[in-house]
Order: structure tokens, then sequence, then C-alpha cells
């Protein structure tokens, strides 16, 4: 069983209200194909591996953790997750050999050095799983926004074990480099990358600097060594989905996106038009009705030092 922390972090208001209709969340957001799974618990090297104890960090509502819950390993999963809301949309899964906690990145309710891979999926979101959270003026630092989750994450790995994270980004969510497939998509990214959103994510590719940024600071190679808790560069691959979607499914799973879903009523009004309008693209609609939604499931993994 996890042990007790005195946990401080609390969420700021505006990552508690963009996942309070956490139903909507789980109902509409994606799960992970088995092909790049497999390829991050080969990674972690807990592929085969009975029983061993792994924590799913920022479980959400349990997209990630349902996967990790049916694997033939019968893994001893912690759901280490800040959200209320998420936490108990989890809960009511029941998922056998999961213990739902509350916890934040650099504040898990988890014994040193006992689990053997540590597990981010959507990661860096919205909702920090930091113990300090920032003003709500200001900007949220993401899941890895310091070497403070990489400190508490290395914390609780057994020597050698491994982080994975894992993340399905949609053509329309991706960086700026990546080409979309269709011209509907392409459209529908220049609405994501037009809005208001000051947030790190994937598509800002930021993610990696943290593990960049170990030891930086110390002017002693030495000390450097020694602050370095992960390899780098990561070990990361990708492998392409699609999605074939009603338009009405297209607009629930773009305003699961936390900078949609924390918007006025008004701005979702208008988001949803831009949407519609993009999706009305004469080569959006196949012959059954459907959008294909492209995109990527991206994985990428660090061993501890």
């Amino acid at each position: 069983m996890p042990v007790p922390r005195n946990l401080t972090g609390t969420l700021k208001s505006i990552a508690q209200s963009a996942f309070a209709a956490s139903s909507h969340y789980d109902k509409y957001r994606p799960s992970f194909p088995p092909k790049p799974v497999q390829a991050l618990l080969d990674g972690l090297k807990i592929s085969g591996v009975y029983g061993a104890k792994v924590i799913d960090l920022g479980a959400g509502t349990g997209k990630f953790t349902e996967v990790l819950a049916r694997r033939q390993e019968g893994y001893d999963i912690i759901a280490v997750e800040p959200h209320d809301d998420m936490r108990r949309e989890l809960e009511q899964k029941k998922l056998v050999n999961v213990d739902v906690v509350k916890g934040y990145s650099t504040d898990m309710p988890v014994e040193e050095k006992s689990v053997d891979a540590v597990i981010a999926s959507q990661s860096p979101g919205i909702y920090c799983i930091s113990a300090t959270i920032v003003d709500s003026d200001q900007s949220i630092s993401s899941r890895f926004a310091d070497e403070s989750t990489l400190q508490e994450v290395h914390r609780v790995l057994r020597p050698k074990q491994y982080l994975g994270m894992i993340w399905n980004i949609e053509d329309y969510n991706a960086p700026r480099e990546w080409n979309p497939t269709t011209s509907y998509e392409a459209k529908l990214k220049e609405i994501i990358w037009s809005l208001s959103d000051t947030e790190n994510r994937f598509r800002h590719n930021k993610w990696r600097e943290v593990f960049e940024r170990q030891g930086e600071k110390s002017a002693d190679a030495s000390d450097v060594a020694e602050r370095r808790l992960f390899t780098y560069p990561l070990e990361e691959t990708s492998v392409p989905f699609v999605a074939n979607l009603p338009k009405d499914d297209v607009w629930n799973r773009m305003r699961s996106l936390s900078h949609i879903a924390n918007s006025t009523a008004e701005e979702q009004e208008r988001i949803r038009d831009r949407v519609y309008e993009a999706l009305n693209d004469k080569d959006a609609v196949n012959k059954d009705g459907l959008v294909s939604i492209h995109g990527k499931t991206y994985v990428a993994w660090t061993q501890a030092i």
C-alpha cells in the first residue's frame, strides 16, 4: 500500500474548472492502441514481468490505467491523481489491482525505491501535478516543468528502473512542424493554434527541456554527473493511428482539451462554429458519413541513473 505523506499541493482554479466535467473527458478521449503500448512496456522492461509495481502518474479518469489493468502481467498499479473529480471517476471503475491515491508529481504517497516503473500519459497537461501550484494569473508549470518532479520520480523508482511517457497526438493538436494528413485537419490545427493558451503542451515541444537541463547550473562536471537523474537523449518512437468519428464526436473530443473546456460558453460556441466549418470541407466526410481523424501515439522513456 502507498504510504501516507503530507500532500501540500493544491490545484489552481483554472485546472479544477477545466476538468470538472470528468465524465465528458472520459467518454470522448481515446484509449491507447496496443502496438505503442507494447513498445513502451518493452522499453520500460516490464513487459512479461508478472506483478511489477507501476505508478500511473496523473492517471486522470484512468484511460491508461485501464490499459495497464487489462494486461496479463497482473501489474500492481498505483494510480496517482490530484484532481478530485477525475479520481472519483477512476475509482468508480473498480479496476483490479489498482490503488487510486491523491498525489502530485513532486509529492507521491509512495515508499522510496519501491516501484518498477512510472508512466505518465498525455503529459504534460494543464492540471499541474506539482506540489506547489502557481497563482491563477500565472502560467501553470507542466507535469515535467522542473527538476523537482524528476527528483520525486527518481525517489520512488527502484535503482536503474524507468520513467515512461505516452501521448495520443491528433494531427490537429500536433507541433507546428508536423504536417496534417488532410486539408480539413490542417484547418482544425489552425483553430487550435489560434486559441489563447499560455500552458506548455506536447505540441509546444517543451516537454524534453527538463531532461536536457539536468545538472545545467553546475560548473563542476562531477557535480553535473551526480545531479543528472535520468538518461538523455530519451528513447522515442511513434505509431500512426486513424479514428473514424461522427462530426459531433470530433467536436466533443476537441472540446475535452482543457484550454477549450475552460473557455466561456460564448467562446466555445465560436470555436464550435469554426470546427464545424472545417468539417464541412468536401473531403472531410467519408462514404459512411464519418470523419477520419489522423494522428500518432508517441512514446518516450528514460532510465534512472
